[in-house]
């Protein structure tokens, strides 16, 4: 199924799988809301066409960018970059095939399988119970298999805590501890990346809350408590973010994929997240100089964001006299769900 992957921060990423049309803006009414001041509230949508997904411009005042070209109506295709405002959302076509190997313990025991074929399976699915007993059996299968990679023991310690992580939320978040409820595991190991997706039946995780709590300082805090009554995990996203190069939730928050670049795929990325961060501080540089938040439009202007809010209200304005710009925008934005 096409999804939209938006850009949370540099490597976490919410996916929204598209199914229907989707709208995109600034008001509480969208399906994908972006708090930035220089987003219209109804800055475009996207929807199907026969076979294509096409994305339109809604007639916004900053416009749409899609792989840094301005467009009004255009079919959509895989790894398209979309920019609306600060936010980029990225086009995924991505398939994932059925695994050619599954192994369920709900109902079997581990002993049932070909240990060696578990390990060497370059493409395998775990479904298990939520109970200390299976997970830990998961994570004595993986550590097994993390030394087949091409990585130092540092990174495979990091692979190792991801997972406990992810498999931990899952358990203790989605399941509350119910040992009956299965958690479904995907572990894929391709040429230049690892990828392991962790799924569970809960009502969802929200990432969200845990993104603000780091900035609290209480992710830290309530990790440390955990560590002194002899249990582990607490620091969630913030050690995940950490360990692997990429963190995709669904929109639902019950499905976490982490993705580990290898070999040369790895130096890219983290080369092209270096990059990012350059031109994120030049950006933030340059903004401090600039008395409002401006983004191009659609006739080579600017629009600010004061600006944007008048043209979606209809309203005309003018700089007060004596003023060079007409007001202050909330340049800040924030990703919320349905």
């Amino acid at each position: 199924m096409p999804s939209l992957k938006i850009e949370i921060t540099r490597n976490l990423t919410e996916v929204v799988e598209l199914s229907g049309t989707i709208t995109i803006g600034r008001g509480k009414e969208n399906d994908i809301i972006l708090l930035d001041g220089v987003v219209s509230r109804h800055h475009g949508r996207v929807y199907f066409e026969g076979p294509d997904v096409i994305i339109e411009d809604l007639n916004s005042a900053n416009g749409i960018l899609v792989n840094e070209n301005r467009i009004f109506l255009r079919a959509l295709q895989d790894k398209d970059v979309i920019k609306i405002g600060k936010t980029k959302i990225y086009f995924s076509t991505e398939i994932w095939d059925k695994p050619p190997k599954e192994i369920d313990l709900m109902e079997n025991s581990i002993s049932n399988f070909d240990m060696q074929e578990i390990i060497s399976s370059q493409d395998i699915f775990f479904r298990f119970p939520s109970d200390d007993e299976s997970i830990n059996q998961i994570y004595e299968l993986c550590r097994q298999k993390f030394e087949l990679l091409p990585l130092n023991d540092m990174e495979k310690i990091n692979l190792d805590a991801a997972l406990n992580e992810a498999v931990g939320n899952a358990q203790r978040h989605g399941h509350k501890y119910k040992k009956e409820l299965p958690i479904e595991f995907r572990y894929i190991h391709k040429p230049d990346k690892l990828i392991m997706r962790v799924t569970d039946q809960g009502e969802g995780f929200d990432y969200r809350a845990e993104l603000r709590r780091k900035k609290e300082g209480t992710a830290v805090e309530e990790a440390r408590a955990r560590y002194k009554a002899g249990g582990y995990g607490g620091l969630g996203i913030m050690l995940m973010l950490k360990c692997v190069h990429k963190v995709e939730y669904n929109r639902k928050g019950n499905q976490v994929t982490l993705t580990k670049f290898l070999g040369e795929a790895a130096k890219k990325f983290e080369e092209e997240q270096l990059k990012a961060l350059q031109e994120e501080k030049a950006a933030e540089a340059a903004l401090n100089q600039t008395p409002l938040p401006m983004t191009a439009s659609k006739d080579n202007e600017f629009k600010t964001a004061e600006e944007v809010d008048a043209i979606d209200q209809g309203i005309e304005i003018s700089p007060l006299e004596g003023e060079d710009d007409p007001g202050e925008g909330n340049d800040r934005f924030l990703i919320e769900p349905d």
